[in-house]
């Protein structure tokens, strides 16, 4: 209970302090700190110098007030000093945002939709958020710990490990350190991309609180570096996630955007063909879907390409071209449960509940997940009754 009450009275001590050094210039509240230690030390020296007990405890504690006021002074100066930075940075980054946005080259941030995306649970949206607030409070760029000239080719490789993982933090987080390693703007490019991939949640639904946090993160890269081909790549796909009118608007503004810039963006096709799939506009996807295959660098990103394609496909009533595509991706990279998993389903609708159930299977036995065991409950329900049929 004393101990309590001895740190609240610090405490509020050293509150009271920091507010009135506030109000004073920063060459005098260094001039007091340096006037209290010279007092604590004078006071130090002297007690040494006198022999009656009573004065000598006085002046003791006369030096050890003096000492730590010195100290808290020296707290609240670097306190205060940190503080006025960040308020400085803050003011000058809107300041410039205001600027760019005057320029049309920074698009504004929209607001969050009124309503939840149909079907999205509020327990869903919660845990996006809190990923979003752990992204948020890592220190991105301020510790750089790759020379520049790596720098490239690390955002690169850490690029492809993000759009090849799964949208788990588990996963990712050793990836969103990598990306804070890097200098700006790439180091926040990185972050907006991690967390366009946290905020997958089913299908071709996202949580629109993880993108809204994701386009700060692309602001960031764009408020350094202006236009910046990445960053914008990354804008693109958040943007057109939510379908929201007004996110779909920002999104074409954003792929015109890069059209202008960086019409010959590697990642572009891959962007433009999340874009129309998105909205429903399959057969343009298909072309994209073939572009980015031609610009492919690696088997598992042509794996992931042609698994997106599959699905285009399917989106069409395509099942048998479908199949096709899956079976070419699970050549490329046969450890992806889902490219096994979406291959049952393209079987399933064919009637190949046989081929069905081995894909499924395959899949699941790569990874245990609700979708596969949900799909092999169908087919073997399938199953039974075209056995069922045949007897009869």
């Amino acid at each position: 209970m004393a101990s309590n009450l001895t740190n609240y009275l610090i405490g509020k001590l050293f509150d009271t302090l920091r507010d009135r050094l506030v109000q004073i210039p920063q060459p005098w509240r260094w001039i007091l700190d340096l006037s209290c230690f010279a007092m604590g030390v004078f006071c130090a020296l002297l007690a040494t110098t006198v022999h009656d007990t009573a004065p000598r405890i006085s002046i003791s504690i006369g030096a050890a007030f003096f000492l730590l006021l010195a100290l808290m002074v020296l707290i609240s100066n670097v306190v205060i000093g940190r503080n006025q930075r960040r308020l400085r940075r803050t003011a000058e980054s809107e300041a410039r945002e205001k600027q760019l946005l005057a320029e049309g080259k920074l698009l504004p941030i929209p607001p969050l939709p009124t309503e939840p995306p149909q079907g999205v649970s509020p327990e869903e949206l919660a845990q996006v958020e809190a990923t979003a607030t752990q992204l948020r409070e890592i220190p991105w760029g301020d510790q750089i710990e790759y020379p520049a000239d790596q720098a490239p080719s690390i955002f690169e490789s850490a690029l492809a490990e993000v759009n090849a993982a799964s949208g788990d933090w588990a996963k990712l987080q050793r990836l969103a350190q990598v990306f804070a390693g890097l200098p700006r703007p790439l180091c926040h490019v990185g972050a907006a991309e991690v967390m366009f991939r946290l905020s997958y949640l089913r299908g071709t639904t996202y949580a629109p609180v993880g993108l809204r946090q994701g386009l700060r993160f692309a602001t960031r890269a764009q408020l350094h570096t202006p236009l910046q081909p990445d960053a914008l790549i990354a804008q693109l796909k958040l943007l057109v996630a939510c379908r929201e009118p007004y996110w779909q608007e920002l999104a074409t503004k954003t792929l015109t955007m890069i059209r202008q810039v960086a019409p010959d963006h590697p990642r572009l096709p891959l962007a433009e063909m999340f874009y129309h799939s998105i909205r429903g506009e399959y057969e343009e996807a298909l072309v994209c879907a073939d572009r980015a295959l031609r610009t492919a660098t690696s088997p598992v990103e042509a794996a992931s390409i042609l698994s997106s394609k599959a699905s285009l496909l399917m989106s069409l009533d395509r099942y048998a071209d479908a199949v096709l595509s899956f079976q070419n991706a699970s050549s490329l990279n046969p450890d992806d449960p889902w490219i096994w998993h979406n291959a049952s389903i393209a079987l399933t609708h064919l009637g190949r509940y046989h081929e069905a159930l081995q894909c499924c299977e395959r899949a699941l036995s790569i990874m245990d997940f609700g979708a596969a065991r949900a799909q092999h409950e169908k087919i073997m329900e399938s199953l039974a009754q075209q056995l069922g049929g045949g007897a009869s």
